[in-house]
């Protein structure tokens, strides 16, 4: 009997599903996203704990569904989002242990994800791809609001690089730290600054200029 197209199942249900060729394998967070060439069609399968399985009648199809599905899993655990609508947003999560990172974006619709070492270079990495979304197309359906999107989108961008810069700020006063207060340099460096000596000490406990 010939399987539905597009109709969640439980792989174990589809006969001939291990020895499918995978045609594509992504993993994250603990799971992994295939595409597999069926006899019935192109199967994308997500095995978790409650492992599924959705046939589409082409290649292309699978493979978007699978791009879709790692990016909105991304997305949804991102402590760094920005988001147009649906189809024009992007952000950045960790794995659960904190060891990885990734950069999720739809781009007009089309999905995709980047795997970093760390927070500096997937917060850098999703400021590049929010210039990209900003540079268009939008799509909102409204020239006006595509304008008004695309100049949130590039703000935005400016944000998560300023967001690195103070981080990495950050470092280098808490680095300092111990010089600064033995050469009583502290008020001096604020006032450089721009802040209050009381900021300062924030700093230096990790409370403000840090990676969230």
């Amino acid at each position: 009997m010939p399987l539905d197209y597009e109709t969640v199942m439980d792989p174990a249900a589809i006969t001939g599903l291990d020895s499918a060729r995978v045609v594509k394998s992504l993993e994250w967070d603990g799971i992994t996203y295939e595409l597999r060439n069926h006899l019935e069609g192109w199967i994308f399968v997500t095995w978790s704990e409650k492992p599924t399985a959705v046939v589409h009648p082409y290649g292309t199809d699978g493979e978007h569904a699978l791009r879709l599905a790692v990016a909105r899993t991304i997305l949804g655990a991102a402590k760094t989002r920005i988001r147009w609508n649906a189809h024009n947003q992007a952000g950045v999560a960790s794995n659960s242990a904190g060891t990885c990172w990734a950069t999720a974006w739809i781009k007009a619709g089309e999905p995709c994800h980047s795997e970093h070492d760390d927070w500096d270079s997937a917060h850098s990495a999703l400021a590049d791809r929010l210039d990209e979304l900003a540079a268009g197309p939008v799509r909102t359906g409204s020239s006006l609001e595509d304008e008004i999107a695309q100049a949130h989108l590039y703000r935005a961008a400016a944000d998560v690089r300023a967001a690195v810069a103070r981080a990495r700020l950050g470092d280098v006063m808490r680095e300092a730290q111990i010089y600064l207060q033995e050469g009583r340099r502290v008020a001096a460096v604020a006032k450089n600054l721009g802040v209050e000596r009381k900021f300062l000490y924030r700093v230096f406990a990790g409370e403000e200029w840090r990676r969230r």
